[in-house]
């Protein structure tokens, strides 16, 4: 299984997906010309990590920004992450900060709409 990496731009996320260890990380800004083309690639190496996955896995989320198209992309691929949810434990780590109701409220609503645990993290400001 590969593990996959794409550095930050200043229109997406960084993303990075530890195979080996079940960590999945996505950090940044999410306003790509082309949501559905740039989640993809990412989609498509958690499906192919489904069959073998370890029994704990990671999200780690720290957005400050992702428009709509970037929210319903992130939704599916948490979903396939949910797929997993009988058999193995995904923990969803949704960081924000303090005063960015926006990002809280997305992850709030993902935390309803699938079945994983989420822990709302507060990044500190200092």
């Amino acid at each position: 299984m590969e593990d996959y990496s794409l550095a930050a731009t200043k229109a997406t996320p960084s993303i990075n997906f530890n195979s080996h260890n079940g960590t999945l990380s996505i950090n940044g800004r999410s306003i790509p010309e082309d949501s559905v083309s740039f989640f993809e690639p990412l989609q498509k190496i958690i499906r192919e990590y489904l069959p073998n996955s370890l029994p704990n896995n990671v999200v780690n989320i720290t957005l400050d920004y992702l428009n709509s198209s970037s929210t319903a992309c992130l939704l599916n691929v948490l979903r396939e992450f949910e797929k997993l949810n009988k058999s193995v434990t995904t923990i969803v780590n949704w960081h924000y900060e303090s005063e960015d109701e926006d990002i809280l409220n997305i992850g709030l609503n993902f935390s309803e709409l699938i079945d994983l645990k989420f822990n709302m993290i507060v990044i500190d400001e200092d």
